[in-house]
């Protein structure tokens, strides 16, 4: 029974999720309602209830499970180079954000959205140190880590925005990691 129940509210949780991203293609994040999601997803507003305080409780859950799992992915694929040799990285980081598009796409057009980007952010700025040494090395460029990510962050979720049109995530990859490699080149 208890194995049912839960399958049952994993189910009601991804059909929530699975209708307010859906929403969240279409509408501005502050204009969407519980009325709205659960009648998208088929649901009642006391099953939203079971799960969520609110539409921003839902946000946020979403925006910290996707961060936290592109930080597994970044955590596992620096090299250890990676100002030299982003290639591996940043292909891995274009194929997580490719794979879940449409849910991206969607926390990146929110404007709520700004702590999921700088979440990214931060994630890469912090592998990038331990990459270079760590912030306490005297031979560390000042901010060339915080440079470094947001320049990538801020490529990816141009095309995440659709300002790089029909694109696809491997020419946004090979742009990141030419402009990457171009300064590493340029810092050691």
């Amino acid at each position: 029974m208890a194995k049912a129940t839960y399958r049952s509210a994993l189910r009601s949780k991804r059909l929530l999720r699975d209708a307010f991203t859906e929403l969240l293609r279409e509408n501005d994040y502050n204009r969407i309602t519980v009325t709205e999601v659960v009648k998208r997803a088929d649901l009642n507003r006391s099953t939203f209830y079971a799960h969520y305080a609110s539409i921003e409780d839902l946000m946020n859950e979403m925006v910290t499970e996707v961060t936290e799992s592109i930080f597994l992915v970044l955590k596992s694929a620096f090299s250890g180079d990676f100002l030299h040799h982003p290639e591996p990285t940043l292909e891995l980081m274009g194929d997580v954000l490719e794979q879940e598009q449409n849910l991206y796409r969607s926390l990146s057009a929110a404007r709520q959205a700004d702590t999921f980007m700088a979440s990214l952010r931060d994630i890469m700025i912090e592998r990038i140190k331990a990459d270079l040494g760590g912030i306490d090395s005297p031979d560390f460029p000042v901010g060339l880590a915080s440079f470094v990510a947001g320049g990538v962050i801020t490529l990816y979720r141009a095309w995440l925005d659709g300002a790089m049109g029909d694109v696809p995530v491997d020419e946004i990859t090979r742009t990141a990691a030419t402009y990457v490699k171009a300064l590493g080149q340029e810092n050691g």
